[in-house]
């Protein structure tokens, strides 16, 4: 069933009985409105034809239903000479329009539009409204000619100017027309056979003035000289004020940009650029040359960018421009050009290095091309290492840059076949090249960059991916990685890696498990065998937990269920120190416990307590609700001495003496809970810095919105002395490595020459790291000191190994 089915329509009506049709005036203000159908018209349904055909619901044999008006008054004919009133003014109108007349039209814009309508609907008179408009652009047109011509002794450029106003007004008052006339376009033009080549009313005025402006051999020449005299001021006085952005686009509607515009620009450019080059490579230095070419580059790119010249205009344009300025200057535009792109970084530059390794290519000079990219990146990554007062942004700028050099190798330098498809290995060389110039730039710098390395992922694996994605968290990660592959101190970032991964497991700061196996799987893998150290922490971490829970199954000590202990092996972990301290009496019972339980287990192992790794969750009653603070130890055993009612505050010294906490532990401790972000305690007097004379007291007023905090520990971060005892373990193990690699190629070889055992050194150590020369000697006299190697009796740069 429809919605018709549903409703009820009256079949007659006399609702319109009275409405009489409006009698025709003889002003040409007024025209003829249409009127409802009655029911005696010749279209509508007799009584005799179509009653017959209708049911009572007023529902014809179709199926439609209709409403039938009564009564209705008859049109009044049109007065005479009416049509021939709206013709003359609509022509006067459109000779107005097409003048610099000040006079007013004789009818509104919405009148002439109603008159077009009769002419062209009622009159049949479309043809003449068509021809008259043509008369008109006609006359019009050749009036614009004939001031342009009289404008032969402006300036060239000046000339250009005026054309382009000359094009601007002709241009606004034909879309005038345009809106009046709409019905020629819309009515009258479909209607004409295809012979009659009759057009619309833009098309029909854009032919005239192409035709009579554009295509004159005068006017085309003089825009030419105009275009030649423009580009050439802008060259060399910097600036003009032609309007050749709308010169652009208006060659460009009439479809004669190429042979009007482009053809004098190119010429020009090819002229102008040879010239230059060969003056500046006369007169100046080859880097003062190249920023010149640059220079000119860039302004002709941004000319044409300006301007709206055409993209394919503009690549002809600045190729021209290479062309003259850099043939046979291969090596300096080379440096000198990818210093600068590779400063920049930017798409566009991308698009130059394109052009510049298809121009080498045809010369067939990749290799000069490949060898200033090395050299480029090879100076670029020295610097980003060298700089110590930026050493927190290097290895971020360095995977920036890395991923940049390798989208220049993708896209800019990507390969190209030869005849029968076999690919050059030119691309690969780029990658070669790129590789080379990392392992290059990394040894301007020793030991720092591997260390940056190792903390940027620490930072990483703290942060977590937030609101990135897996996908793009374990991209960063890999790209930090591949940078390790350049470093030459291997053995730096496998030490400070392992001290951050063990501080991150330890502290419970990692913020994904599963990431950090896929490092260690990485590393282990794709690098190093001797990163399998923390698939053993990952091991002891897992046996820690199930010890725990099962002296949490035997211990009926409400506190020991309270305690997790995480036994560790020396040989997997980092080394630390023993902080001493006086835990609270539960905490220091709850320890002892465990600790007898694991002897019965172990009876031969000893535990050493590391409390400077330990971590405490305290429940903390403030006056504006319960928080759940997450803790060090250290801060935890401070923490707990304001439990004590009957004391308000307490000074430093009374909690150095019941914590028994070092003087430097203990303050930063202090600092963190009473000068940080979370402010649990109050410092009496308040300031950033610990005194022995300052008192502490519990802050009652502290508010927070998170019901489970955790309060950062200064300890943990990383010190400067921390870093330089792990830099002296570092340089320690290296001379342990130097002294084994020594003495186990004296042991094959027995005997070696001064240069021949430094050499072999090298290359068996080179995994681990690079070491000097000095290095090498200074162990080398150490293992004679120690009698494991002699010199020669006769020629003493000749070692023997000492059984």
């Amino acid at each position: 069933m429809s919605m018709a089915d549903l409703l009820t329509f009256p079949v007659t009506s006399t609702a319109f009985s009275q409405l009489k049709a409006p009698e025709a005036e003889s002003s040409t203000d007024a025209y003829p409105r249409k009127s409802a159908r009655r029911q005696h018209d010749a279209d509508a349904p007799s009584s005799s034809s179509e009653g017959s055909k209708r049911d009572a619901r007023g529902v014809n044999e179709r199926g439609v239903k209709k409403l039938y008006v009564i009564n209705q008054s008859p049109a009044q004919p049109l007065p005479a000479g009416y049509i021939d009133n709206l013709y003359r003014q609509l022509t006067q109108s459109v000779r107005i329009l097409l003048s610099d007349s000040l006079d007013a039209l004789p009818a509104s814009l919405e009148d002439l539009f109603k008159g077009t309508d009769v002419l062209v609907r009622l009159a049949n008179r479309g043809l003449d409204v068509h021809q008259s408009l043509q008369l008109e652009l006609e006359r019009t047109v050749g009036a614009i000619a004939k001031g342009l011509m009289e404008a032969d002794k402006v300036d060239q450029v000046q000339w250009l100017d005026l054309l382009v106003q000359k094009w601007q007004w002709f241009d606004r008052r034909v879309n005038i027309l345009r809106s009046i006339l709409l019905h020629i376009d819309r009515v009258f033009i479909p209607q004409q056979k295809s012979e009659t080549n009759l057009k619309p009313v833009r098309e029909l005025a854009e032919n005239i003035f192409r035709r009579n402006i554009f295509q004159e051999p005068f006017f085309s020449r003089k825009i030419q000289l105009g275009v030649a005299e423009w580009i050439t001021r802008e060259r060399t006085q910097k600036s003009t004020s032609a309007p050749i952005a709308q010169l652009v686009a208006l060659t460009s509607t009439f479809r004669l940009y190429a042979g009007l515009f482009e053809k004098e620009y190119l010429k020009s450019t090819t002229t102008f650029f040879a010239e230059e080059g060969n003056k500046l490579a006369a007169e100046v230095a080859p880097d003062v040359f190249f920023d010149r070419c640059y220079t000119w580059i860039t302004s002709e790119e941004e000319r044409c960018q300006r301007n709206g010249i055409p993209q394919g205009s503009r690549a002809a344009i600045v190729h021209n421009t290479e062309q003259g300025l850099l043939g046979g200057r291969l090596d300096t535009v080379a440096n000198a050009a990818l210093a600068l792109y590779l400063e920049r970084r930017d798409d566009a530059s991308i698009q130059k290095m394109m052009r510049m390794h298809g121009l080498y290519v045809h010369m067939d000079e990749v290799e000069r091309l490949q060898a200033a990219f090395k050299h480029q990146i090879q100076t670029i990554v020295g610097k980003l290492v060298s700089v110590a007062t930026k050493d927190t942004d290097m290895i971020p700028q360095l995977i920036e840059f890395k991923a940049y050099a390798d989208r220049i190798v993708a896209e800019a330098f990507r390969e190209e076949e030869r005849e029968g498809g076999v690919e050059k290995d030119a691309n690969r060389k780029f990658e070669y090249a790129v590789r080379d110039g990392f392992a290059k730039g990394f040894e301007k710098r020793k030991i720092k960059p591997a260390e940056m390395i190792a903390k940027y992922i620490d930072s990483a694996m703290r942060k977590g991916q937030r609101e990135a994605s897996d996908a793009a968290f374990h991209k960063d990660l890999t790209d930090a990685l591949t940078l390790y592959r350049f470093t030459p101190d291997k053995d730096v970032f496998r030490e400070f890696y392992t001290r951050a991964l063990a501080k991150r497991l330890l502290m419970q700061r990692s913020a994904s498990d599963d990431f950090e196996r896929e490092v260690i799987k990485i590393l282990r893998e794709q690098y190093d065998h001797e990163f399998g150290k923390g698939d053993e922490m990952f091991k002891d971490l897992q046996l820690s937990r199930d010890l725990t829970a099962d002296f949490h199954a035997k211990s009926e000590d409400e506190p020991d269920q309270k305690v997790s202990v995480m036994v560790l092996q020396h040989s997997s972990w980092p080394t630390y120190k023993q902080v001493p301290i006086d835990l609270p009496p539960t905490m220091q019972e709850s320890l002892a416990r465990f600790t007898a339980f694991y002897q019965k287990k172990h009876g031969n192992r000893k535990l050493d307590w590391f409390h400077a790794l330990g971590t405490v969750t305290l429940r903390a009653h403030f006056p504006q609700g319960t928080k759940e603070l997450s803790v060090s130890l250290f801060q935890a055993a401070v923490l707990l001495l304001f439990n004590d009612a009957s004391e308000k505050k307490i000074g430093y010294r009374d909690i150095q003496q019941r914590t028994q906490l070092d003087e430097a532990n203990l303050k930063l401790t202090l600092q963190s809970l009473a000068c940080g972000k979370k402010r649990v305690l109050i410092k009496i007097p308040a300031g950033k810095d610990v005194d022995d004379s300052d008192q502490f007291a519990f802050n009652e007023k502290f508010e927070d919105k998170a019901i489970n905090l955790h309060i950062s520990s200064i300890q943990q971060r990383e010190l400067p002395e921390e870093t330089e005892e792990t830099t002296k373990h570092i340089n320690a193990d290296r001379a342990h490595l130097l002294d084994a690699a020594i003495v186990r190629i004296m042991k094959a070889k027995k005997r070696l020459t001064d240069e021949e055992l430094k050499a072999q050194t090298i290359v068996a150590v080179k995994a681990h790291f690079v070491p000097t020369v000095p290095s090498i000697k200074k162990q080398i006299e150490s293992l004679h000191d120690r009698d494991f190697i002699m010199r020669d009796a006769k020629d003493t740069s000749v070692w023997h190994y000492v059984a």
